[in-house]
């Protein structure tokens, strides 16, 4: 949605993962414009955030792709059906362990099995959903959501939209 993770967005997207309200209303006001201009037209039935695990908090008051969402949500509710998180649809079942020095394909292995359905529901079979992320490094987090989402909800088709996008690294 913003790019690169480099200069001005990655001073945001930082700021974000700190709780700063400034950077979580800003992300928050451009994904409220976003769905309101684009998701609104694709007519989803559901939009979720990437789930968490709170030993993944590091300390913050809150997630910040939560309180981004949440920030979001009461803008384009009527409009585009956001999950109220109340409870998460999504819930990752384990701590992911840091992953900045794992290579791509780890990072793939180790997400999988870490996200599920939080309970048994009718909810997502035949939806159009959409998942919201705040950084793409590999989209093996987003991947692995959309998996359950098709899999083992019965979700007709997964979309992803992610805040900003870390750049390609070269092997080696």
């Amino acid at each position: 949605m913003l790019g690169y993770k480099r200069g001005d967005v990655e001073r945001l997207v930082l700021a974000a993962k700190r709780v700063e309200q400034w950077a979580i209303v800003a992300l928050g006001r451009a994904l409220a414009g976003w769905l309101l201009e684009r998701a609104a037209r694709r007519r989803y039935d559901l939009v979720l955030p990437v789930p968490f695990h709170r030993a993944n908090l590091e300390g913050r008051s809150a997630h910040p792709l939560t309180a981004i969402y949440v920030d979001a949500r009461p803008a384009v509710w009527r409009t585009v059906p956001l999950d109220n998180l109340a409870p998460s649809l999504l819930v990752e079942r384990r701590p992911r362990p840091a992953r900045r020095t794992q290579s791509e394909r780890a990072r793939w292995r180790s997400v999988r099995g870490t996200v599920a359905l939080a309970f048994p529901t009718r909810l997502v079979r035949g939806a159009q959903v959409l998942i919201v992320d705040d950084v793409l490094t590999s989209g093996a987090t987003v991947s692995e959501c959309a998996r359950v989402l098709l899999e083992e909800g019965g979700a007709a088709a997964v979309d992803a939209v992610v805040l900003a996008r870390q750049p390609w690294r070269e092997p080696g």
